[in-house]
């Protein structure tokens, strides 16, 4: 099948150019955010994802995961009192800026589940090289951390606050992949059950200095504490709800997942265009 990708190449063009020789001579603080917006999701260099109905960038992704924290803070802060709650935002706002001078932008889970382990190292390798790369050029210090510092323990997770900061980050993922699927993009029911299957099945494991927020007690505190059985099938099949492009009418549709909800919620909450950034179609099949 063909594909029609609106600016997408173009947009992946930009990022090489504009990304992977970025350095202090064309780099400013003050336009980071500006250039978190160039570098889009889900890029995938194998082109599984070429076509992404509602393609985000950075900049999106970085907010709405701010927002996803505010709901996980505060239970997160009852079952570890020496959480540091600040840590665990400036960890989520700048996180992914790497990726601004990194090789491959912004690879997704589905790629590296996909990596053997020699791959997984190269890319390893390859993300400590672009933390030490951006912080030659950028403040030693943000909001009271050492950049490096708070870089590199995104990427290691060795800590509390970055385990609970990549709890949400996966959370994001998902959702954006959830929206795809709800408008008919199926291809991203891979990313969906793979984050449900590996990553969220085996919670505990994979983040487990905030195991404790997986308990029955915590689970009333946050809608992404809740992990309800994911049966699409169900969904789609009582009516209630079509596979089609989203609507403000779709979007005011409950589907019975609380993350997602939430989601919804957080964007058109954090973002004056929230409802655009929901419902503007800017890629399509061909």
């Amino acid at each position: 099948m063909g594909y029609f990708i609106f600016d997408t190449l173009s947009i992946c063009s930009r990022i090489k150019k504009n990304f992977t020789n970025m350095d202090q001579k064309n780099f400013v603080w003050e336009n980071r955010e500006e250039y978190l917006k160039k570098v889009i999701r889900f890029h995938d260099p194998n082109h599984k994802f070429d076509v992404m109905y509602y393609r985000t960038n950075l900049q999106v992704h970085t907010k709405r995961e701010g927002g996803i924290l505010e709901s996980l803070i505060p239970i997160t802060q009852k079952y570890y009192p020496n959480l540091d709650p600040h840590r665990v935002r400036v960890t989520a706002k700048y996180h992914d800026d790497p990726e601004m001078v990194s090789k491959r932008g912004d690879v997704s889970l589905q790629l590296k589940l996909s990596m053997s382990n020699e791959e997984k190292a190269i890319l390893k390798n390859e993300e400590i090289e672009a933390i030490q790369k951006i912080s030659t050029f950028c403040p030693k210090k943000v909001e009271g951390y050492s950049y490096e510092g708070i870089l590199l323990d995104a990427l290691h997770k060795e800590s509390r606050e970055a385990q609970l900061h990549s709890f949400a980050d996966k959370w994001d993922g998902c959702c954006e992949a959830l929206h795809e699927v709800f408008a008919g993009n199926m291809v991203f029911l891979e990313p969906v059950l793979n984050y449900y299957q590996v990553i969220f099945s085996n919670r505990a494991e994979r983040f487990p200095l905030i195991k404790n927020l997986f308990n029955s007690e915590a689970v009333n505190h946050s809608p992404f504490l809740q992990f309800p059985v994911l049966d699409l099938m169900e969904l789609f099949s009582n009516g209630n709800r079509r596979v089609m492009p989203h609507t403000p009418l779709t979007i005011s549709l409950n589907s019975g997942i609380p993350s997602y909800e939430a989601w919804k919620e957080i964007t058109l909450k954090t973002f004056p265009n929230g409802m655009d950034l929901l419902i503007n179609q800017t890629e399509f099949h061909q």
